[in-house]
């Protein structure tokens, strides 16, 4: 009826998703001598992830080296208080979704210039690869959204990432909302997309945290970590 094929492993699982939860609470403070990223999804709300990342070993490809820690989470309506996470947290960088208020974006960026970049989601985007604007002051990147949004989610099933005690039903079932279907092209080739099935905004604020990893890493060579005192 050419509908899209959900197959087993498609989604994440509550059980997945609870096995990643340690006993730090969000309010606890951030660990020590660790690289720390944002992820914003914008829409009524501003949904956020800081996630706090460690190197367990050496590799080419940091977010497959890389161990996850979700800081905190949440969602608020105003960027001012987006300003107050980035100092809060000592956030290395952002990367927040572009639209649908690009401006305010922008505006956000420009006040922690080199540590914000506004993402849209592409197509002909090389797997993995992050185009950046020819621009640097429009702090625009490019991303392909399914490579992505498999690295953010598939974290829970190779067990790289932990989430706080007190993590929100919220983000729990955001992250669930976001189903992979498999169907095939005009040319009867496999393809796959992410679809939402409610409402998945922690989804992509987690997506965008893992995307910020690489960009954060290459700051960090002449950075000072308490870039916002």
């Amino acid at each position: 009826m050419g509908l899209p094929h959900i197959v087993e492993g498609a989604k994440l699982t509550n059980i997945e998703i609870d096995a990643a939860i340690i006993s730090r609470r969000k309010e606890d403070a951030p660990p020590k001598d660790v690289l720390i990223t944002m992820g914003v999804d914008q829409g009524k709300w501003l949904h956020y992830e800081v996630a706090a990342w460690r190197f367990p070993k050496l590799g080419n490809d940091l977010n497959m080296i890389a161990e996850c820690e979700v800081l905190a989470e949440g969602k608020c309506v105003d960027f001012s208080e987006l300003d107050v996470l980035m100092k809060q947290w000592q956030v290395m960088k952002c990367v927040i979704d572009a639209q649908p208020d690009k401006r305010m974006a922008y505006e956000f960026a420009c006040r922690f210039y080199g540590h914000v970049e506004l993402c849209f989601y592409g197509r002909g985007q090389q797997k993995k690869s992050i185009s950046k604007s020819a621009d640097e002051d429009e702090h625009v990147i490019t991303v392909d959204r399914t490579s992505w949004l498999d690295v953010a989610l598939n974290r829970f099933r190779t067990k790289t990432i932990k989430i706080p005690q007190n993590t929100t039903q919220e983000y729990k079932d955001h992250l669930q909302n976001l189903v992979r279907h498999y169907q095939k092209d005009q040319y009867d080739n496999p393809i796959s997309t992410y679809v939402k099935t409610g409402p998945d905004h922690f989804g992509h604020a987690r997506c965008y945290a893992e995307i910020a990893l690489p960009l954060a890493a290459s700051l960090t060579t002449n950075e000072d970590i308490n870039i916002f005192l």
